[in-house]
């Protein structure tokens, strides 16, 4: 549903939906351009008549939107939780995603998946900061339970992989994209936390146990961070887009499901190491391209 054409074809789309032409929808997406005052009121009418029902829902308020509120119908008490939420929009206010208390409106409480392309404002109240653990105010560890898949496009505003999903037990997908897990060198007492603190620490707790898929793309990530390792059912590792000079094959130590690994548009140089060749060569998948310091006859260009 999108109201980019007229506000009124939108609206009348919207009405005829929310007088019950769309009661047995349990996938909606909505679309609007912010410029138009009435988009609102377009998403509002569109899910009146099928918010009870819905169980996956795309919000899309185009690259230069700016979300700050979930719709109205979402919020009804005593409709069942979506399963699956997506969010894009140029910015997202916190509260949007937050009740009163900091967890997740009831609408959100069981999410399956959740994605969130947008830069996030007032990141705190969504999950707890770097220095303070899973129990902090946010979605905690039982809006977490449910939770299968997360992806976070939040441009440059995500310094760590959030401390909660340390306690999420059933998240067998991470993708996090923009994010500045390798560009900011944060002194302890800049962050309140020991000197042993690292912005992937959150790896090592639940998610080293169901993780299937961990995506770390464009994050400035100079190094594979060591809590993949732990990470034992990894069957991808996409890590395109970073800062990786070199590769060791001790991060693969441990991954016997490993099927498709992703090191394009990073910064190696040399040959690849012998065990990754050999890796390759086991029928692992390696993508390497897009580093052009890399021997053209290992790269197998």
């Amino acid at each position: 549903l999108s109201s980019r054409s007229t506000r009124g074809a939108a609206l009348e789309l919207a009405r005829w939906l929310g007088a019950g032409r769309g009661d047995a929808a349990e996938e909606l997406s909505l679309a609007w351009h912010p410029a138009i005052a009435a988009s609102a009121a377009v998403a509002d009418a569109a899910l009146a008549g099928c918010a009870a029902r819905l169980t996956a829902l795309t919000l899309d308020a185009g690259p230069a939107g700016a979300l700050a509120s979930l719709p109205k119908p979402l919020l009804a008490p005593g409709r069942r939780p979506l399963r699956c939420l997506t969010i894009r929009a140029g910015s997202l206010d916190a509260g949007a995603v937050t009740d009163a208390t900091g967890g997740p409106p009831h609408a959100l409480a069981g999410l399956e998946r959740l994605a969130i392309h947008a830069a996030l404002t007032g990141w705190a109240p969504l999950l707890p900061p770097p220095g303070r653990g899973p129990q902090a105010r946010g979605w905690g560890p039982a809006a977490l339970a449910s939770l299968r898949s997360l992806d976070l496009v939040l441009g440059s505003g995500l310094r760590e992989v959030p401390a909660a999903l340390a306690a999420a037990p059933s998240l067998t997908r991470l993708a996090i994209a923009g994010g500045r897990l390798g560009r900011d060198r944060w002194s302890s007492a800049a962050t309140g936390a020991s000197s042993a603190w690292s912005p992937t620490a959150a790896l090592a707790g639940g998610p080293a146990t169901t993780l299937v898929e961990l995506v770390l793309e464009d994050c400035g990530l100079e190094t594979v961070p060591a809590e993949v390792a732990a990470c034992t059912r990894l069957a991808r590792l996409g890590l395109a887009r970073n800062a990786l000079r070199s590769f060791s094959c001790e991060a693969l130590r441990g991954l016997p499901c490993l099927t498709d690994l992703d090191l394009r548009a990073n910064a190696l140089g040399g040959s690849l190491p012998a065990g990754l060749v050999g890796t390759w060569r086991a029928g692992v998948v390696v993508r390497v391209e897009g580093n052009p310091y890399l021997k053209r006859r290992q790269a197998g260009r």
